[in-house]
């Protein structure tokens, strides 16, 4: 066939119209067929091979999509909405971007602009104001930076993000 090595190996025994296909180099098959026609076993064989070639192709166009250059700059913020039986919001600001996918960010303040009375809060960036001097340095991965291993900073988009109020499980 017309795809790549190693994608697959396919043992066939046309004497029972059987055959084994294995991914890769893998030593565990992925089917174990016999087939009431050649024909049947032929479709099913190239049908693997297609899906197989398919899922090569994403995974190599996601690879391609991480190693592009960021397209964020200066002045660009980031949220992260995160916590555990109540909302938190953080922003980010860009202050630094270091080649090609490395962003430096700073956390900055952020306001209420709507509440209810009740367990909701609306709140948006202040942004240039800035909570601590403390620079992160994080990679851009595509369109978000994995901020710590509760927190992942999205784009923020201008809107008000939801959070829980003061005193509602802060």
């Amino acid at each position: 066939g017309d795809y790549p090595k190693n994608l697959c190996a396919v043992y066939v025994d046309l004497a029972t119209n059987t055959a084994i296909f294995y991914k890769g180099k893998s030593t565990r098959h992925l089917w174990y067929n016999r087939f009431s026609t050649t024909a049947f076993m032929k479709n099913k064989i190239n049908n693997s091979i297609s899906s197989l070639m398919s899922w090569e192709d994403t995974k190599a166009k996601r690879a391609e999509t991480r190693k592009a250059p960021t397209t964020y700059k200066v002045g660009d913020i980031f949220y992260s909405s995160w916590g555990y039986e109540q909302t938190n919001v953080n922003f980010y600001e860009v202050v630094g971007v270091k080649g090609k996918q490395t962003l430096e960010l700073r956390e900055i303040a952020s306001k209420v602009v709507s509440s209810d009375g009740g367990p909701t809060t609306h709140v948006t960036a202040i942004p240039g104001k800035f909570l601590r001097e403390t620079v992160l340095t994080k990679r851009a991965s595509g369109k978000y930076v994995s901020i710590s291993s509760y927190e992942t900073g999205f784009p923020w988009d201008g809107k008000p993000k939801y959070e829980t109020a003061g005193g509602w499980g802060h």
